[in-house]
């Protein structure tokens, strides 16, 4: 890795995010403090219109919000279809339930998005397909800026200031270059259309707060943040078959 490397840049903010565990419906509903890549890969599917293209697809990104968490009350309907058909309602029994659920606050959203057509990406940004949320269907973000912006490599980096990192994902390699602030925790990757189609999980090491790094690891980008910080960002590969050789 050597080097400087063109990214797209594109900054997005919204009043209220939640990133639910999966298949966790009963009693409160957890959020993860940072949104999975899982999450991230909707969005750009709802900006790109359809399944997007993954081939040399890679992001990374810094989540800003606020420390603590807030929570709403929500009630649930569960409906039961019934099991053989005819005449009359197609609903066996409907039930409801009131939950807890988990939520981010006045986030913003920092995404560094690398392909080989930046400009196809800029433009299913600037103009996205479908409405751009950011865990569930109501929870839609703002567009405030998007541009073209150039990384560097850890080993081309000539600054003088310390770098930083998160609020982020880094991998569990990375664990020694932190001092704290940080959880390792299981994690979707990629959600495929389908009841039946198994969910892609993967440990990641979730920085929750920007810290100053003393020690950088051998790979890595550096980019420039708002602040005039220089932080230190891992892109991750969105392909599920690159993932499966990883974990298998």
């Amino acid at each position: 890795m050597a080097g400087s490397l063109p990214l797209l840049y594109v900054r997005l903010s919204g009043p209220v995010a939640s990133f639910r565990y999966p298949f966790i419906t009963v009693g409160r509903q957890l959020s993860y403090p940072l949104p999975p890549l899982s999450t991230l890969y909707g969005l750009l599917c709802a900006a790109w219109g359809d399944e997007c293209p993954l081939k040399d697809l890679r992001i990374g990104y810094f989540f800003h919000t606020e420390a603590a968490s807030s929570y709403d009350t929500e009630r649930l309907w569960y409906l039961k279809a019934r099991e053989t058909g005819g005449r009359g309602s197609p609903i066996e029994e409907i039930k409801s339930n009131v939950v807890r659920r988990e939520l981010r606050t006045a986030f913003t959203l920092e995404l560094y998005v690398q392909a080989p057509d930046l400009e196809s990406w800029r433009m299913a940004f600037f103009r996205p397909a479908y409405w751009l949320t950011l865990g569930r269907s109501q929870e839609m973000v703002s567009l405030e800026c998007i541009e073209e912006v150039e990384a560097h490599s850890v080993e081309a980096y000539t600054g003088s200031g310390p770098l930083w990192g998160g609020p982020s994902l880094y991998p569990l390699s990375w664990r020694p270059y932190f001092a704290g602030y940080y959880r390792a925790e299981r994690m979707p990757v990629y959600m495929p259309i389908g009841e039946r189609s198994p969910v892609l999980w993967a440990h990641f090491l979730q920085v929750t707060r920007s810290q100053p790094l003393r020690i950088l690891p051998p790979d890595g980008y550096v980019v420039s943040s708002r602040g005039g910080r220089s932080y230190l960002i891992h892109l991750w590969r969105l392909d599920p078959l690159s993932w499966v050789k990883m974990t298998s």
